[in-house]
């Protein structure tokens, strides 16, 4: 198996502190599968055991925490990997808030885009223990 990653990389990561909610692992690993398939999936899950991280996206738990640093080192291992790119990666972000029902109804149906602005930084904590979230561009037009 190829080095996806280094030993200090791995060790710089590992110092991240934090949890965030299954969800947030699970969709990633949802996204793996859509894309890459079965066989993308099951490399994912060999790569993380090799490197220390033995993980079953199938059996993460929505609403349990995990560390967050699991997260950071899947994006990681994910972007190397399967050679993603920045692209890529916006798709994985618009995957995980498609398949997040919940929100896509409140998005469209039940609040304006104003309104989400100004709920996404107190939905934060929902998902993440530490850091904070910032709208950083609002655009009615395009609706994003």
């Amino acid at each position: 198996m190829e080095q996806i990653i280094s030993k200090e990389e791995l060790l710089e990561l590992k110092q991240i502190k934090g949890e965030t909610t299954g969800n947030s692992i699970k969709n990633t690993g949802e996204f793996v599968f859509k894309k890459e398939g079965k066989e993308g999936l099951r490399r994912l899950e060999e790569t993380m055991k090799a490197i220390g991280f033995p993980i079953s996206y199938q059996e993460i738990k929505a609403t349990n925490y995990y560390p967050l640093n699991l997260l950071a080192v899947t994006f990681v291992v994910i972007k190397r990997l399967f050679k993603y790119d920045d692209n890529q990666f916006r798709s994985m972000g618009e995957f995980r808030a498609k398949v997040s029902i919940i929100l896509k109804i409140l998005m469209k149906y039940l609040i304006s885009l104003d309104k989400a602005a100004g709920e996404i930084p107190k939905m934060w904590r929902k998902f993440f223990t530490t850091g904070d979230a910032k709208v950083v561009e609002l655009d009615k037009e395009q609706k994003r």
